[in-house]
């Protein structure tokens, strides 16, 4: 349960230092987030409030408060990160904590050679800018632009709450990173592979579905099956509840989906499965309530009954018993007779008393032993949607997921990310799905797959299949469609066929796409309709940009825009475009006078205008090519990658474009050919 927040108001008649002092005593005596810890330690075990970022995995989670080589920080610096963490946590809860661990690691070592000491109340803009190129070195882009966005969040910080002595505005200079995905080469072969699972494990899938019988391996296979339904993240399946499934008529139709709750910003949806999957999801939740309806009734019972042992009716009898003989605790912990119970005692501090065949346990030393073996957590199953364990759809009877234990008859876990991992890919823990039903790959060796490998296939075969960049991200859960790119492992010659599909007969097309293809005939509709679905016109052709994703950034500058189409034969289009170079050469007239007079700035525009005349010159050219059937589909290339063996116009690849001897001299020459 998330702590009570208590919000910090800054004095204005005190300096920085005495707000900062106030603050941190604020965060270390009255806040309770994080729950009882040791200010003065290095590290904070944090598991307990935060959970894992791995679904229900049993790896803990802590706060280290050191540099990246493990140096403690030292005060007054220590102090500020432990109490910043703990208020912005109470505020702003989030999964991606360690950002701002990482931002404050790289704001200590910039501050340390800037001031001599980690005195925040001392940081500046100039301090700030320090860190960010420390956060470019030490981090992969991707990482780079997160942790660059938790120290703005500091600066900002500091500024506002009056914890600095000059208060400033400062924004992370590191901009997102796009990778840009090679598709051809030994590289690029390498992580299709390591991302894709193989083609035996797609086959060999069906088949364990349809042959499980252990519980485990129903399990396995049915994850395995909502997995291949939707591209899901294996945390967010943890996440479902028993009660997941809904179905509702959309355009006269019975669509069926899952209630879902996406783990990295999306909002909590209900996702659709694909009417080819709907029965194999139908029957993978069938298997899945069914051996796991036991341990939800051992959940409800310790919801109502927290302080009592669960016990199967036909052990209920031995509840009213003082002491419990092997047999009577072996049968209440449902392990096989034997010692197995006294073992499983002595591990839980439970006292056996008595010799030999005369040994017994008191039954309230049982009970008291089992109690303690509930989830930290219970009765809550997942903290970030609430769900409890009576609820949730994956849970089991504690080592049902395992082969090396008896089935536990009163004590439940959730089915953990290691169930999961270890039950695809092979470990030293034992058997895999596959080696336990006898597939493997062609050349014998074992069949391995990762929970993340289903969700990168279903997003190349959406990609395949031309669903909209914004399709995939709401399908998959994604708060921002450049991720897309990410799990995008189309080959080179996927992308050849793609290109073909759109050919027709008797029209060809001009621009960008022409170079996957050049001689690739394609129509007007057809073009219209297979690439460009979201259309309108303008004046001088028609806009394929995509509004729901962006806005339009050029600000209708359609000719200078790779996204902008024009079409051979539109006659009153083509003298509009006339037009439009007449008017773009008068204000590159001006501005090459202006330039010429020193005007400041004059210089930008005339580069701008320069690039505008060259964009209409060569787009004129074709339009009037005989050559050039009418109809034909004419997307420009991007800004400044156009070249043609008689283009006079060229363009000095450097900042001070109008100082540049031959750019003047080209200038000139355009100028005079105008005149």
């Amino acid at each position: 349960m998330m702590s009570e927040i208590v919000q910090f108001f800054p004095r204005h008649d005190i300096d920085a230092a005495a707000n900062l002092a106030a603050f941190i005593r604020l965060c270390r005596d009255d806040l309770k987030v994080f729950g009882p810890v040791d200010w003065d330690a290095n590290e904070w075990d944090v598991s307990d409030e935060v959970g894992s970022q791995s679904g229900h995995s049993e790896r803990r989670t802590s706060l280290c408060f050191s540099s990246a080589s493990g140096v403690p920080f030292r005060n007054p610096f220590a102090d500020f990160v432990k109490a910043y963490l703990r208020y912005a946590y109470g505020w702003r809860p989030t999964k991606s904590h360690m950002r701002r661990l990482f931002a404050a690691r790289m704001l200590e070592e910039a501050l340390t050679e800037t001031i001599g000491s980690g005195d925040v109340s001392k940081a500046g803009p100039e301090i700030f800018n320090r860190a960010a190129a420390k956060i470019k070195v030490a981090y992969a882009p991707g990482t780079a632009y997160a942790v660059g966005g938790a120290l703005s969040k500091i600066a900002e910080f500091l500024s506002e709450h009056r914890l600095v002595g000059i208060p400033f505005q400062w924004t992370s200079p590191i901009r997102a990173h796009h990778s840009s995905l090679k598709r051809i080469g030994a590289e690029a072969d390498a992580v299709r592979q390591k991302k894709l699972p193989s083609q035996s494990a797609l086959d060999a899938l069906p088949k364990c579905f349809s042959l499980a019988q252990s519980p485990r391996d129903i399990v396995i296979s049915s994850i395995s099956a909502l997995l291949c339904s939707a591209p899901d993240r294996i945390g967010e399946v943890f996440s479902l509840p028993a009660d997941c499934e809904v179905e509702a008529v959309h355009d006269g139709n019975m669509r069926y989906g899952l209630r879902w709750w996406p783990e990295k910003g999306a909002e909590p949806m209900v996702k659709w499965i694909p009417p080819i999957m709907v029965d194999v999801v139908k029957e993978a939740i069938r298997r899945l309530r069914l051996v796991t309806d036991h341990a939800r009734e051992i959940a409800a019972w310790y919801v109502k009954h927290p302080a009592q042992i669960y016990l199967p009716e036909k052990l209920c009898h031995l509840r009213g018993a003082a002491r419990l003989n092997n047999n009577e605790a072996a049968d209440i912990l449902g392990f096989a007779k034997g010692n197995s119970a006294w073992v499983w005692g002595r591990n839980h501090d439970v006292t056996i008393h008595g010799r030999d065949t005369q040994r017994f346990v008191y039954f309230s030393d049982l009970e008291r032993a089992v109690l303690t073996t509930l989830p930290s957590s219970f009765p809550i199953a997942d903290r970030r949607t609430g769900l409890r364990f009576d609820e949730a759809l994956l849970i089991m009877r504690l080592s049902e997921m395992t082969d090396r234990f008896g089935t536990s008859s009163c004590m439940i876990e959730a089915i953990k990310y290691d169930h999961v991992r270890f039950g695809l890919s092979l470990s030293k823990r034992g058997s895999t799905i596959f080696s336990r039903l006898g597939f493997t790959e062609p050349d014998g060796s074992p069949i391995r797959m990762s929970t993340h490998q289903f969700r990168h296939w279903l997003n190349t075969i959406a990609q395949r299949g031309g669903l909209s960049q914004l399709d995939i991200a709401k399908w998959s859960g994604r708060a921002n469609i450049h991720q897309n790119s990410v799990y995008d492992h189309m080959t080179a010659d996927e992308f050849m066929v793609m290109a073909r599909d759109v050919a027709e007969d008797d029209r060809r097309l001009f621009g960008p796409l022409a170079e996957i293809s050049a001689r690739i005939p394609v129509s007007h509709a057809e073009f219209i309709r297979a690439q460009f679905p979201m259309a309108h016109t303008t004046e001088l052709g028609f806009c394929v940009h995509d509004f729901a994703m962006l806005p339009c950034q050029l600000h209708r500058d359609c000719i200078n825009c790779e996204e902008h189409v024009c079409v051979k034969g539109d006659k009153a289009k083509t003298e509009h475009i006339r037009k439009q170079l007449t008017i773009a050469e008068e204000q590159l007239a001006r501005a090459g006078v202006a330039v010429g007079g020193g005007t400041w700035g004059a210089d930008r525009w005339l580069e701008h205008h320069l690039a505008t005349v060259a964009r209409l010159r060569f787009l004129l050219g074709i339009l009037d090519d005989p050559e050039v059937p009418n109809g034909s589909i004419i997307r420009m290339a991007p800004p400044g990658s156009l070249s043609t063996p008689d283009d006079r116009l060229r363009f000095a690849d450097i900042p001070e474009m109008s100082t540049h001897p031959s750019f003047l001299d080209e200038t000139r020459l355009l100028l005079d050919d105008m005149s």
